[in-house]
């Protein structure tokens, strides 16, 4: 911290360098400091896609912390906005955009960001398991729910997430008989 710190009296707003100490704050609970650090850098960062994809997700990740979902669903959604960023970070931003939108309230947003994930790649263990569990929470779709969990469960069957995920849909299915 104090190094970072030091820096950035000979750099000042430095965007690499308030990202660092971004980092450092979170890590030691300063989470609102650790926001404006984040947005400033940000505001420096024009142009440099990696640092931008990962100071907005940094940022959502913090956001989520404070429980303030509609600015952690508006960093997700900036990544998303960004020329270039690799298929697999583009997956888990559309992942981390959904749980935004589910933990704010918003079931239907969520589910929709997820499906879409799901219509790319339908074999994937973790948007399976996160899919079903969100049907089977709403009691829908729970036969397509309890497959898709499985699939899940198959691929990772000492996953914990993935094995309670598989006892709430039974428990879901078996409320309708």
């Amino acid at each position: 911290r104090k190094a970072l710190k030091q820096a950035l009296k000979i750099v000042p707003d430095e965007p690499q360098l308030l990202s660092r100490l971004a980092l450092v704050e979170a890590a030691d609970g300063k989470l609102e400091e650790a926001v404006g650090l984040l947005q400033k850098a940000i505001a420096g960062l024009q142009g440099n896609t990696e640092l931008l994809t990962e100071s907005h997700l940094r940022l959502a990740g913090i956001y989520a912390q404070l429980d303030q979902w509609k600015n952690a669903v508006e960093q997700y959604q900036q990544v998303l906005e960004l020329d270039s960023v690799e298929k697999d970070t583009v997956r888990l931003t559309k992942m981390g955009l959904s749980n935004a939108y589910v933990q704010g309230g918003d079931m239907e947003k969520g589910q929709q960001v997820l499906e879409e994930v799901y219509n790319e790649d339908p074999a994937d263990p973790g948007v399976n398991n996160d899919l079903g569990y969100l049907y089977a929470d709403q009691g829908k779709n729970l036969e397509q729910a309890e497959k898709m969990i499985r699939i899940a469960v198959e691929a990772q069957p000492d996953n914990p997430a993935y094995l309670d995920s598989l006892g709430w849909v039974l428990f879901k299915h078996c409320l309708l008989y």
